[in-house]
């Protein structure tokens, strides 16, 4: 992976060979983070004296080569983790960490790779999770994020208003929810939907 990606970021922006070198790390980061995720995770089933790959080497990994996908996984997995030991600690470590990842992670603008808070959003309204459904996720995801995130999360909720004006009470951003409530009720739409 540290190959691909030096070999694209060799590439001059918007030339043809930057667009294969993109690709071609694209294969190679599709090929390799699964693997090594499943491997942390045959790991996490081992015995005590057996040498593997462990999770935090995965998250290592997937976050120095936009390992979105896998970079997730691993932490709601220490989350849900955390969740069930009932351990508060446990838990603000694991949200902290989340939230780091999503503040340091930015993306590759100039190569169409957004940032990993925008990618967590998205994937909280399209994946249950350990939270059991697409509504409790989203919820959560709601109620969870932190003000520095909220802009971010208005931006990915703009096309879904009956999630965005519950986003922007939440910020209390209250002319907003009214423009989009009203938005919805002039479109025929329920808020609850």
């Amino acid at each position: 992976l540290d190959a691909c990606a030096a070999n694209l970021e060799s590439a001059a922006p918007g030339t043809a060979e930057r667009a294969v070198a993109r690709e071609e790390y694209v294969r190679a980061r599709r090929d390799v983070l699964p693997a090594l995720l499943d491997a942390a995770r045959d790991e996490a089933g081992a015995p005590a004296h057996a040498v593997g790959v462990s999770a935090d080497a995965v998250a290592a990994v997937a976050e120095a080569h936009f390992g979105y996908e896998q970079l997730a996984e691993v932490c709601e997995a220490v989350s849900h983790e955390a969740e069930t030991a009932r351990d508060p600690g446990a838990v603000a470590a694991a949200a902290a960490r989340t939230h780091h990842y999503m503040r340091t992670l930015r993306g590759a603008p100039a190569d169409g790779e957004g940032s990993f808070a925008t990618y967590f959003f998205e994937r909280a309204r399209k994946h249950a999770g350990f939270a059991g459904s697409v509504g409790a996720r989203v919820a959560e995801t709601l109620r969870n994020t932190p003000d520095e995130f909220y802009d971010e999360l208005e931006t990915c909720l703009e096309p879904h208003p009956s999630l965005l004006w519950v986003h922007q009470l939440r910020a209390e951003n209250y002319s907003g929810a009214a423009r989009t409530a009203r938005g919805l009720a002039d479109g025929g739409a329920s808020l609850a939907e």
